[in-house]
């Protein structure tokens, strides 16, 4: 009987070892394995702690597809955080580019040293695509479509003999694979960091740590009291709270403190639409959509020869003078804080090598290049600016949303296969700072928005410094989201309660590039000057636009307002970087005065020096302590008192300096300090 009994222990032992060191392949569904539970000491002693002290989850991850690197530092640490919603066994899943099933087995033994209860919970859990997955059998699909042509509207045509170039909708035929319940809502009953057995005993599990609280000592000393620090705690609700796909969840997640910080940005619009650059960047919907322009048929029938189709313009999209390093240069010297480029605009085509647009994209057609790639790259190398992207929802003459909009969007073709698998490819390829969503028509249900919107806050290789907007479907924008961009141009002119954005553009009549552009199209600097101003005295980020040639050249009267610009806030960069609304967003008295403040200090932005050399402030009020200067010169400013009560503001007397003395050529910036 003895020796049945030690027999018995050793299987014991010997499977609890087995489960720490088995993964299991699962081929069909890309499977990650988590196996648990090993016990030092009680191998060596040949029988089971009523204790496992120890336990760790161990994770070894098979990347399926072949253009998926290994995982790097970044992926096991991830995986070392796996799932707080387990009480404290790990904390977030790691993140793959497609689905990922999880199995995690916690072996739980009893006081009596006998196998009270083997728990084998199996976690699955589809990172994004939700509901897809690429096969290897689907890529084989894929690659054989490529040969084919998917007929997209309007029909091709041929010019000058060369093959007619289409776009092809390749819907991958995806494996559905069926979520198994967990048990986590009874595993967050337990207390922290241990697990409760069927018969009250306490397991004890030993949490994974992560490199990051390894390396910080002070962030880990924060985490028991977070409360010391307003702007940490913030930070630190981004990296412990996990978000539901429900707006009130989606909408809770505090904005990266970065973004609000940056307050000026520089928007790219840059695709097909940049050949023919005529009207606008919605050339294709001018031309071909249900109400004709007759601008747009005229010039194609005056300058293209009959059954020439839009697609025919990519070949023609060559980018040849795109340099990303120049582009880098000449943001970094805007002032500019972060960038907003088009990855795909209204008309599907994308400018990196997307995998669900085949023959309708850069890598395939026209540049023959990763244009995203290249420029997030230089971007990264060669400045401190922030890269985001821009992406259209909707195509406009896509079939697959042409259908399930007379579907009255009950069907979801167009978002499983296009929309959605656009977006997990640019935030796992190129993990931007900004996903700048628009093309918005159509329910957020159809969009299927709020669930990639908690991958992307809890799961993604950018959940903690990510920043969106507000445009995920109908209904949707000024009322859910990251921060409010509303609509086009958006500027209120007094102060709102939710973080926003102008986005604006140089050339008042598009956002593409136009060549027949006329130079009192573009917006002057001082008019550029007067939108920031007005913009950022209200709480919101400036999004200005420059629209690039079909060669890859930044035109020389974008290249001058962007330098303009730089020139200015390096002299008046104070007043606008990190600065808050003050109480008072414009001033009473005079026109064209627009407030900021910092701290204790407020900067009145004055757009125009008045012909007396003096400026009145209804707003400000002064004390005996009370002191003006200009920003960029060195010497304080006369002021006094309006009246005698010393209640209705201030007179300041500007500097009488010759032009090139001055700090800057347009709009100044009067810093006061010591006001109420």
């Amino acid at each position: 009987m003895r020796m049945l009994k030690r027999c018995r222990c050793l299987l014991i032992v010997g499977s609890v070892v087995l489960a720490a060191v088995l993964y299991v392949n699962l081929t069909d569904n890309n499977a990650v394995v988590l196996a648990g539970t090993k016990s030092e000491g009680s191998a060596k002693q040949g029988k089971v702690s009523s204790n496992i002290d120890d336990t760790e989850a161990v994770l070894k991850t098979k990347y399926k597809n072949h253009d998926k690197p290994e995982p790097d530092d970044r992926g096991l640490n991830q995986a070392n955080d796996f799932a707080e919603d387990l009480s404290g066994l790990f904390h977030r899943p790691i993140t793959n580019n497609k689905d990922l099933t999880d199995i995690l087995y916690i072996s739980i033994s009893n006081s009596k040293g006998t196998t009270d209860k083997k728990i084998s919970q199996k976690i699955h859990r589809e990172t994004k695509p939700a509901k897809k997955t690429y096969t290897a059998e689907t890529q084989s699909n894929v690659d054989k479509s490529k040969t084919s042509q998917n007929q997209m509207q309007p029909e091709s045509g041929v010019m000058s003999g060369k093959k007619s170039v289409q776009p092809i909708d390749v819907v991958p035929q995806h494996i559905n694979v069926n979520s198994v319940q967990s048990t986590a809502s009874s595993l967050r009953k337990s207390k922290p960091n241990s697990l409760i057995s069927k018969d009250n005993s306490r397991v004890s599990i030993k949490r994974v740590e992560t490199r990051q609280e390894k390396t910080n000592s002070a962030d880990a000393k924060f985490k028991d009291n977070p409360s010391t620090d307003p702007m940490k705690a913030a930070e630190h609700h981004l990296r412990s709270k996990r978000y539901e796909p429900t707006w009130d969840s989606i909408d809770s997640r505090p904005l990266p403190a970065w973004f609000d910080e940056a307050k000026f940005g520089i928007f790219i619009h840059w695709g097909v639409f940049s050949v023919p650059s005529y009207i606008n960047e919605w050339f294709w919907w001018a031309w071909q959509g249900p109400t004709p322009n007759p601008a747009a048929v005229e010039f194609m029938k005056q300058n293209y020869p009959q059954g020439f189709t839009y697609p025919d313009f990519a070949n023609m999209f060559t980018t040849e003078f795109f340099d990303p390093n120049q582009w880098a240069e000449l943001f970094q010297d805007s002032g500019a804080k972060y960038i907003v480029l088009t990855s795909k605009h209204h008309e599907g085509f994308t400018n990196w090598p997307s995998n669900v647009s085949w023959n309708w994209n850069s890598m395939d057609v026209g540049p023959r290049r990763d244009l995203v790639g290249e420029l997030a790259n230089a971007i990264r190398n060669k400045t401190t600016i922030k890269f985001g992207l821009y992406h259209s929802l909707f195509e406009w003459f896509n079939p697959k949303y042409v259908n399930d909009k007379k579907a009255n969007f009950k069907t979801t073709d167009f978002v499983s296969g296009k929309t959605m698998p656009e977006l997990y490819e640019i935030v796992n390829q190129y993990k931007p700072d900004i996903v700048w969503s628009d093309g918005d028509f159509g329910p957020d249900v159809y969009w299927n928005s709020t669930e990639f919107l908690a991958w992307l806050y809890n799961d993604s290789p950018v959940k903690d410094s990510v920043v969106t907007n507000d445009r995920w479907g109908t209904g949707i924008r000024c009322h859910h989201g990251g921060y409010y961009s509303c609509s086009d141009k958006y500027n209120p002119g007094k102060l709102q309660n939710h973080k926003w954005e102008n986005c604006m553009t140089i050339d008042r009549h598009s956002w593409g590039y136009r060549r027949d552009a006329k130079v009192t199209d573009y917006l002057t600097i001082e008019e550029l000057l007067s939108t920031l101003a007005s913009t950022i005295s209200c709480g919101g980020n400036m999004l200005m636009n420059v629209g690039p040639t079909k060669d890859g050249i930044i035109a020389p009267i974008f290249q001058e307002r962007l330098r303009q610009m730089g020139s200015w806030l390096k002299v008046n960069g104070e007043a606008v970087y990190s600065s808050k609304p003050w109480r008072s967003q414009n001033d009473s008295l005079t026109d064209g005065i627009w407030y900021t403040a910092k701290d204790k200090t407020v900067y009145a932005f004055v757009l125009s020096w008045p012909k007396t050399n003096q400026i009145s402030l209804g707003f400000p009020l002064a004390n005996d302590k009370s002191n003006v200067m200009m920003l960029g010169l060195e010497d304080n400013l006369k002021w006094s008192y309006l009246n005698i009560e010393k209640s209705d503001g201030v007179r300041i007397t500007l500097p009488t300096l010759p032009p090139d003395k001055l700090p800057c050529k347009w709009a100044w910036v009067l810093k006061l300090t010591g006001f109420d």
